[in-house]
């Protein structure tokens, strides 16, 4: 094998490893706190950290996902939750309730096989949404699992919906990202890559700074190795007083949701002074694991931050849900 060979092998293995290093000390201004407590023994354990987001000064804001892993390079780690997550695996009626002309709305659940996972699909045309029973907090961020269907890649989620039908709306099509407040534009971005009948991550972050409603919206590929779209400094003062407030998510096909997440807007970004999360351990079998952070700055392929030590989790009274 030719130098050059050997050369290029070795930056590609070097930019893998790169990706996945378990951080002891510092990356990109994050770290761990060093907890007092490594149990969590009543369903719940609050993970702390320090950052310095000097990306601000730099026009990139970085968003935090958080993980637990087993293995110390957080190689089979699985998402964390800390207020809301649904799979769908026992189905959608729980949490959503339907919206259209079909009995369930052209709504139902399948399984994903090649996956091992649920979802709720729906194909149908011109069905109306699938719409959450309960409103998550005031400030909080979403990150849904979505496949699109069809050429058009059209599909939709919709944050702080009022009873009158208000709300903000993200729409994806297949170059595009429209971010709408009342159906008036605020935002378009490019969207890159993306393709029907595959799986994609989007996320969206809302909140209310005074008199004004913040949107964040990113969208990555399946693997999280890829940033597809990033858009933010999205600030709009609402016509209707109720859009500072709370409301309602809802879902709009045709498109495949698998994992619908909530967490606290302080949990997923390094500009809140809070530093602080509650990890729900309540449905995490027995182990210790590892705490993983996986940092993104909207342009770079995002990295991982592992902790140097484990959590041990017992859960002596499992409350099903």
């Amino acid at each position: 094998m030719n130098r050059g060979v050997l050369f290029t092998a070795g930056v590609a293995a070097w930019s893998l490893w790169a990706a996945v290093l378990p951080v002891r000390a510092q990356d990109f201004g994050f770290q761990f706190q060093q907890p007092t407590n490594l149990r969590a023994v009543t369903g719940s354990y609050t993970i702390r950290w320090t950052d310095d987001d000097r990306a601000l000064d730099e026009g990139r804001l970085r968003s935090l996902t958080w993980f637990y892993a087993t293995q110390p390079d957080g190689s089979d780690r699985k998402r964390l939750v800390t207020q809301f997550h649904d799979d769908f695996s026992g189905g959608f009626l729980r949490f959503w309730r339907t919206q259209g002309p079909f009995a369930l709305g052209g709504w139902n659940v399948r399984d994903d096989r090649g996956k091992g996972r649920k979802f709720v699909s729906c194909p149908a045309p011109g069905a109306g949404p699938l719409v959450s029973i309960d409103a998550p907090d005031q400030n909080f961020v979403m990150s849904a699992l979505v496949r699109p269907q069809g050429l058009r890649n059209d599909f939709a989620v919709a944050l702080r919906v009022q009873p009158n039908g208000r709300g903000y709306e993200i729409r994806s099509s297949a170059t595009a990202i429209h971010v709408t407040q009342c159906g008036q534009e605020l935002k378009e971005g490019r969207l890159f890559d993306v393709f029907g009948r595959n799986w994609y991550w989007y996320e969206v972050g809302i909140r209310t700074q005074k008199n004004q409603v913040e949107l964040r919206v990113r969208v990555y590929d399946e693997k999280r190795e890829k940033v597809l779209a990033s858009l933010s400094d999205i600030e709009a003062r609402p016509p209707d007083k109720g859009l500072l407030r709370q409301g309602l998510v809802a879902l709009w096909g045709p498109a495949d949701f698998a994992d619908v997440y909530v967490d606290p807007c302080e949990a997923r970004w390094t500009d809140d002074t809070k530093n602080e999360c509650k990890w729900d351990t309540s449905q995490v079998p027995d182990g210790d694991y590892y705490l993983v952070a996986e940092l993104a700055d909207g342009k770079n392929r995002p990295r991982l931050v592992v902790s140097n030590f484990q959590v041990e989790v017992r859960n002596t009274a499992r409350v099903e849900r």
